[in-house]
């Protein structure tokens, strides 16, 4: 028998930590953290989840974080150069580990919304048709993906710029992260079909959003912000 992905356990565990994460977001912001502030609360969270992990005895949700969202962030770092170095639309300060161009943190903190709004988006599925819940999703995952990236400016982690912006977020990125964030209920419902929670789909779900991040990315600035 195939073991369910939401239960009560984890979607406490998911709606916590996604509270708990934004309001040490505004502390960091608050006190200006920088990527200093963000490598704390990126172990702080993974200490929190290794602990549910060990303590529940949970295979799958590791599979999910870390097969999946990990995956998902290191695709996308590995391949992002065109908007975050050649376009300049994203700018990082210097300082910190790197992952080519993008900071070590970036990897565990965009990895771990998707996994979060995937888990999100598949307790929607659950409720609704499938097609309300992607989009539902999506439009969750602009609203608390725009928080962060609001408090990530403010905390001087990175800012944009060469871009049309409402409260400093560019609109092409708006329009790339509810395509990426509206589609995992799908991609969900396929690693969820393999027997066993076997990992393959976990990874190659993750590579597909990954490379959805950089493809959706790159199609929404050229529709907005190329120059004509």
């Amino acid at each position: 028998m195939k073991e369910k992905l939401v239960t009560q356990s984890r979607t406490k565990l998911i709606l916590l930590t996604m509270l708990a994460s934004t309001l040490c977001a505004v502390v960091v912001a608050l006190v200006k953290g920088k990527w200093i502030g963000y490598l704390v609360l990126v172990g702080i969270f993974t200490i929190i989840y290794t602990w549910y992990f060990i303590k529940k005895k949970d295979t799958l949700l590791p599979k999910f974080f870390i097969a999946f969202g990990i995956t998902a962030a290191l695709f996308e770092i590995l391949t992002a150069d065109v908007l975050a170095v050649k376009l300049k639309t994203l700018v990082y300060p210097a300082g910190g580990p790197f992952i080519k161009d993008t900071p070590l943190f970036v990897l565990f903190t965009w990895g771990g919304l998707i996994a979060q709004l995937g888990y999100i988006g598949w307790i929607l599925k659950e409720k609704f048709r499938m097609d309300l819940a992607c989009l539902l999703v999506g439009l969750l995952g602009v609203l608390y993906m725009g928080i962060h990236e609001i408090l990530g400016g403010l905390a001087g982690a990175w800012h944009y710029a060469n871009a049309h912006m409402l409260f400093g977020i560019p609109f092409y990125l708006m329009v790339a992260e509810f395509a990426v964030i509206a589609v995992t209920p799908l991609m969900i419902q396929f690693i969820l079909k393999r027997k066993n929670n076997q990992i393959w789909p976990f990874i190659l779900m993750g590579i597909i959003n990954g490379a959805l991040t950089k493809t959706a990315g790159y199609f929404a600035w050229q529709l907005i912000d190329a120059p004509k």
